[in-house]
């Protein structure tokens, strides 16, 4: 970022409650040989909560989004220099925290942006089906494309729903044997995939492949499910400054309905049943709604916030984690007349980095846009580049199909073998992120 703009001072904040001040910890639950490494999983949620409950007491209802955008307003108050612009960037649930952040401190910032965006009063429990749905409109996509429909036809959501049923009865059981694919991981595959417009490429192909099930298809699957899910993740939790215990204690008491309104496990099960795309997050957060000690909301969490600053909101239509749906209502809401909102169109996760690109190396769409508020805020940003996003294509880089498949051709087996040079750099990117997740 300083070589596009060396005038900018980047500061990155920690959220309290993920290491540096002070972290949630569950260091039974979060030990390298526990059920889910130094992740927390749903049978290990209550272990989490007893320790957390021990070590902080009441005081664990002081870790919410409202303390950690008041730990915000006082930091920009004591470091902010007269003479400098104040920008707040938040992405993700840093969207949220951001917001939240605009509701305390309404006039303290020079002006804020939001990219994929989570609003006030959403919930994880369409999590998954958003996933799903996000994952038909790609594969819509595909329909819609020569080359793809030709290998899946017209309507490659209803191939994927064949193979589904396929492998349920027993398909192409090589699959299993190295990694497990099955009907039951497939979805969680096709998700991580579909999470950013460089790994996404992959998905139509991989649903192609599993329903052919050639010696050469499984040997690709095999690679590429190595390459995306083998080996260790490049960073512990620790090391990412991320908490588990933080996870649970915010969602569970802002991001979910309130306990008369908690939906039942059965109905959750249910839908995941019928869901060919999903992380199984919404059913991870029901099985601890019960058990973790939520506290309360506060006058902001359901609320927009009354603020004049300049804004830029930016969300990609290919966005499973803050699908566009849950995104545009920041637009209705905030809409003053230097506040805008961008559709970023085939965006991933995180526009400023996750718009697609023409080739490998090129700035994204969205991180232009992003730089040209930052450059004057009070104007309308500059959008012409959405013009040059280019079309969804099915036919992928040749070197990060050697590295992924093993073959240079995306869709058909050839005598290639995969090189051992090591993976393009922005295929790098996307396997860690994958990795993490």
């Amino acid at each position: 970022m300083h070589d596009l703009d060396p005038t900018l001072d980047l500061y990155a904040v920690d959220h309290r409650g993920v290491g540096r001040s002070a972290r949630l910890s569950c260091p039974a639950q979060e030990m390298e040989s526990s059920e889910w490494g130094v992740s927390v999983s749903a049978d290990e949620a209550e272990g989490c909560r007893d320790a957390l409950v021990q070590t902080w007491g009441d005081d664990l209802a002081e870790f919410t989004t409202t303390a950690a955008a008041l730990d915000l307003e006082r930091l920009i108050e004591v470091t902010a220099e007269s003479e400098k612009d104040i920008f707040v960037y938040g992405v993700s649930y840093g969207t949220y925290w951001a917001h939240r952040y605009l509701q305390v401190a309404p006039a303290q910032a020079t002006a804020v942006i939001l990219d994929s965006i989570a609003p006030p009063g959403e919930t994880f429990v369409p999590y998954d089906s958003d996933f799903d749905q996000v994952g038909k409109d790609f594969m819509a996509l595909c329909g819609a494309d020569p080359l793809c429909s030709e290998k899946l036809g017209s309507d490659p959501w209803a191939r994927l729903d064949e193979l589904t049923v396929a492998l349920e009865s027993g398909h192409c059981p090589q699959l299993t044997a190295t990694w497990g694919l099955d009907a039951s991981s497939l979805p969680v595959v096709l998700a991580s995939l579909l999470m950013s417009p460089v790994a996404r490429t992959y998905f139509p192909a991989l649903v192609y492949r599993s329903a052919r099930c050639s010696p050469g298809d499984v040997a690709a699957i095999d690679q590429l499910l190595g390459v995306f899910f083998g080996g260790p993740q490049e960073t512990s939790y620790y090391d990412a400054l991320s908490s588990d215990g933080l996870f649970y204690n915010i969602a569970l008491s802002e991001l979910w309905p309130n306990a008369s309104e908690h939906p039942t496990i059965e109905a959750i099960e249910a839908e995941q049943e019928g869901l060919h795309v999903t992380v199984g997050l919404t059913p991870r957060v029901a099985a601890v709604q019960d058990i973790w000690p939520v506290y309360q909301d506060d006058q902001y969490v359901a609320d927009w916030a009354d603020t004049g600053l300049p804004l830029l909101m930016m969300n990609g239509d290919l966005d499973p984690q803050t699908p566009i749906w849950v995104a545009e209502p920041a637009g209705e809401n905030l809409n003053a007349a230097n506040q805008q909102f961008v559709l970023v169109p085939r965006s991933a996760h995180c526009a400023a980095n996750a718009t697609p690109v023409a080739k490998p190396g090129d700035q994204p769409c969205g991180l232009t846009i992003m730089l040209s508020f930052l450059a004057d805020p009070n104007v309308p940003a500059d959008t012409s580049c959405i013009a040059n996003i280019p079309v969804e294509t099915f036919t992928g880089v040749p070197a990060n199909n050697m590295y992924v498949f093993g073959t240079a051709d995306l869709w058909e087996n050839g005598a290639e073998k995969a090189q051992a040079s090591p993976a393009p750099p922005a295929l790098r990117r996307d396997i860690a992120r994958t990795r993490r997740w």
